[in-house]
């Protein structure tokens, strides 16, 4: 079937591929599979929305975090076009919760006072019910890296003391629309 493998393109050479009639090569090609590229693409939106309220608002909003988690539940439960095993996608939602809810625990024991909120990792919840357990740590990592370099720039530029606090939900909407972005477009 040519809208869901790649085809060896005989015009460019041996190591250019297309998706369908693509006339994009492999690495630059959307996949096919229209409703969910559409869910995608809604994924992004909704991953915006929180990134613009967290830095507004220090908040993520559970009438956008809880949809965000069920709808990544939901697509790897019912959807024969899935991005993770129904029990990857479970395991991730606990998992994504999990981790930055001990590290919350972990840090008000230290400085008695919270250190995260929930609404970050009620998001890390959503990435891990839509990708899978295995995204869960790298999707942390990677967003912890931004943090840091883009925290340390936003105290900066609000004239602010690096003991002040940042919203971390940015980042950690950054690294799920460059997931989104991946899965879309084949950037590997």
């Amino acid at each position: 079937d040519g809208n869901s493998r790649a085809n060896a393109c005989d015009h460019h050479g041996p190591n250019c591929w297309h998706y369908g009639n693509s006339p994009l090569p492999a690495t630059f090609s959307i996949r096919s599979n229209s409703m969910m590229n559409l869910y995608l693409y809604l994924c992004i939106v909704i991953l915006i929305a929180l990134a613009v309220i967290d830095f507004k608002t220090f908040m993520l909003p559970n009438y956008l975090t809880y949809p965000f988690i069920l709808s990544g539940l939901a697509i790897n439960l019912f959807s024969s076009a899935r991005l993770c095993s129904p029990t990857e996608s479970m395991i991730g939602a606990i998992i994504g919760f999990v981790t930055l809810w001990l590290c919350n625990k972990a840090y008000y024991l230290y400085a008695k006072k919270d250190g995260i909120g929930m609404g970050d990792a009620k998001l890390l919840a959503g990435l891990g019910s839509n990708f899978g357990w295995l995204w869960v740590f790298p999707s942390l990592l990677l967003a912890s890296i931004l943090g840091l370099i883009g925290g340390l720039i936003w105290l900066r530029m609000k004239g602010l003391s690096t003991t002040e606090a940042f919203p971390f939900g940015p980042y950690i909407c950054l690294v799920g629309i460059l997931w989104i972005v991946d899965y879309l477009f084949k950037l590997r």
